[in-house]
This record gives C-alpha cells, sequence and structure tokens, in this order.
C-alpha cells in the first residue's frame, strides 16, 4: 500500500479486527526484474514466494493492500476439499491420476500453513480439523450430508489426511 492510497475494506468482523497491512512504495518510474506479478491475493502472493525462491527477482503490484479482494473477503477457514468430489470416484475414474490429485487435495492446507510457519506470516494461522459424528435428531433433509460428511472423514482418515499439529478428530457418539 503507498503512502498515497487510502484503502477502504468493505465493512466486516474480518476488517474491524485485522491491522493494516505493511506500507509499501508505489510502483514509479520503469522497473527491471524477471517477473512481474499483478495482485496480491492468494494466487499473486503464492506465485511470487514461489517465484523469489527459485531465485528469480520479482516485483508484485497490487492496487490496494496484499488480500484486499476476494482472497480478503472470505471467512478465513482453509479447507482442503471440493464440493461434489467423491475421492474414490477420482481413482477409480482417472487411477493414479486420480489417486494423486486425492493426495495434493489432502495436502493443500498443510502446504499454505507450513508456508505461513516459514516465513512467520502473522495471520494468527490456526491448524486444527473438527468433524463430528454423534446420534442427534437430523432433518431428513440433512441426512444425505450427514453420510456424505461421515463417509468423507473415513476416506481421508484413510489418508493420514488429519496427521499434522494441532490435529483432532472428535467423534461425540
Amino acid at each position: 500500500m503507498s503512502a498515497q492510497t487510502e484503502v477502504t475494506w468493505p465493512p466486516s468482523l474480518w476488517a474491524a479486527v485485522t491491522p493494516p497491512g505493511p506500507e509499501a512504495p508505489a510502483l514509479s518510474g520503469a522497473l527491471t526484474c524477471d517477473l512481474v506479478v499483478i495482485g496480491a491475493g492468494f494466487t499473486g502472493l503464492s506465485t511470487a514466494i514461489h517465484a523469489r525462491e527459485a531465485g528469480l527477482d520479482v516485483v508484485l503490484i497490487e492496487a490496494a493492500e496484499a488480500g484486499w479482494g476476494a482472497s480478503g473477503r472470505n471467512n478465513g477457514q482453509v479447507i482442503p476439499t471440493l464440493s461434489g468430489h467423491d475421492p474414490s470416484a477420482m481413482v477409480g475414474r482417472y487411477g493414479e491420476a486420480g489417486e494423486r490429485f486425492n493426495i495434493m487435495l489432502r495436502d493443500a492446507a498443510a502446504y499454505l500453513f507450513d508456508t505461513v510457519r516459514k516465513y512467520d506470516v502473522p495471520a494468527e494461522a490456526e491448524q486444527a480439523y473438527i468433524q463430528s459424528k454423534r446420534d442427534i435428531q437430523v432433518p431428513p433433509v440433512n441426512q444425505k450430508l450427514l453420510l456424505q460428511l461421515t463417509y468423507n472423514s473415513s476416506f481421508w482418515t484413510s489418508y493420514d489426511a488429519f496427521q499434522f499439529p494441532g490435529a483432532a478428530f472428535l467423534s461425540l457418539s
């Protein structure tokens, strides 16, 4: 963020409790670099980090403040899953490629948290997992969801998806 730029976040609890990002100089004049990354959301920041780790000279350009767009307007959950994703169906349909996809999806959150720790990002990041199963009265419309959650937890447990610091699988039955 430039000293000349005033960033106004949309009203939210997240915006109200989060300190401003670091000051960054405004782009002025000509620059020489190996890579210009436009946008400091999740994708832009990740691209810039990986390019720097590969030894490239990187310039990251953001119109407002890092995370200002869609990346900063989510509710902060890191959920490595896809809507309607059936992990065993991926393996059944794509074989080894489906297996690799499931492993990549399983490891996505851990990769993000490892990066936060590696660069000591002051993000108040908390890596945990809780999914509960218990005998409760579930409205009929949610029975399918409850069955899917139970299946997903069993499947991902078989992939050792919960092997990280602070992981907990709770059964409340």
